[in-house]
């Protein structure tokens, strides 16, 4: 559940009506995934600077253990992403995804969703945050098989453009410390929070990672993926960095700050370093990227031809100047994992080769893939 997951992620279009504020993947190399998704309110008419956050939390893992746990920190979860994000949870809502085993007249069957419910309500009572919606099934069985018990949060709350901050590291020379306590201690977890949020606000957070199931090190790794950043651990932290810190926070900090304690720094070199340990970022992410590559494969394979075809773009439009645009036969090339990076190129050396109409289609696909 921490390999990267892009190839899959890319099979659904995340710019649909030009309202996207964070895509998916952050940084230059875009491998930093978001942990929130963030895009404008549509509106009919004029522009707005509004936008909604929804962030989720869930672990097939930490459920299995104990439904009651495992839905109080799915909610807990779901909400610190929205944190790390920039958003204020204070406006937070919630709504549920439950999924259970069909019940039957075993009294077990019924104890994992009320247990469930009762930890997603604790949560709720102790963030004084509603959810508001959600959807159950008590379908999970086929024959002798049963489903995880299952209640993924999904917190959602409303910000402003231009206040969210996004979670790859942006420069080396940064202090990287960790915010965390009990998620049960809910005082001490919403004080955190609040006080992430003002460093945010001010400037000296420039980055954050709401911690889940791979602790410390998943955030620092994938943190750094993005802009291609090296992590050094301090010598002073001693504590195992696997270690769940569910509701914590690790943030990049611009200046100095005295949140939470120091952990790290981020580096040019792109390496990962603790103790006397050096690890090479690019072996790192080559296993990180490489683990669904066969399944869900995005970069493209050894060997790849490149295949040539040909279509016919039809379509009749009078622009303002009076000018049509008519039928023509396009001729482009194409990596079929790829389409349409390698389209890109072949629609511009299209649109060079003659004078067209800018309100023709045809310009605006150009224009969208870089032109």
């Amino acid at each position: 559940n921490i390999c990267s997951k892009k190839g899959l992620s890319e099979r659904f279009d995340s710019t649909i009506g030009a309202g996207t504020v964070m895509m998916p993947f952050g940084g230059e190399t875009q491998l930093t995934p978001s942990q929130a998704m963030v895009a404008k309110i549509p509106v009919l008419h004029g522009t707005t600077n509004t936008v909604t956050g929804m962030a989720w939390g869930f672990h097939p893992e930490v459920m299995a253990q104990s439904p009651y746990e495992g839905a109080y920190l799915a909610v807990i979860e779901s909400v610190s992403k929205l944190v790390a994000a920039g958003f204020d949870y204070h406006k937070a809502y919630l709504t549920f995804q439950e999924y259970f085993e069909r019940m039957t007249a075993d009294p077990t069957r019924w104890g994992q969703p009320f247990a469930a419910l009762l930890g997603a309500f604790d949560a709720q009572m102790d963030l004084k945050l509603a959810a508001i919606g959600g959807k159950d099934s008590m379908s999970g069985t086929f024959e002798q098989m049963d489903v995880p018990p299952t209640l993924v949060s999904f917190a959602v709350a409303p910000g402003e453009n231009g206040r969210m901050i996004s979670p790859e590291f942006k420069a080396a020379g940064h202090t990287v410390r960790l915010l965390a306590c009990d998620p049960h201690d809910t005082a001490a977890l919403t004080a955190n929070w609040d006080a992430a949020a003002a460093a945010m606000e001010d400037g000296t957070v420039v980055s954050a990672w709401a911690l889940g199931l791979g602790g410390m090190a998943e955030g620092l790794f994938k943190m750094a993926l993005g802009n291609r950043r090296g992590v050094k651990m301090l010598d002073s932290y001693t504590d195992d960095p696997f270690t769940w810190h569910f509701g914590g926070l690790l943030l990049e900090c611009a200046a100095p700050c005295e949140l939470g304690v120091p952990v790290a720094e981020t580096t040019a070199e792109y390496t990962f370093v603790r103790g006397g340990e050096v690890l090479d970022m690019a072996t790192l992410q080559e296993m990180y990227e490489g683990k669904l590559d066969k399944v869900f494969n995005y970069r493209g394979h050894a060997g790849e031809t490149t295949e040539k075809f040909s279509f016919k773009y039809s379509f009749t439009r009078t622009c303002s100047r009076g000018s049509a645009f008519s039928s023509r036969w396009i001729t482009l090339q194409r990596t079929t994992s790829l389409w349409p990076k390698k389209s890109s190129c072949a629609i511009r050396e299209f649109l060079s080769r003659g004078t067209y109409p800018r309100c023709t289609p045809l310009y605006l696909i150009a224009t969208a893939l870089g032109s």
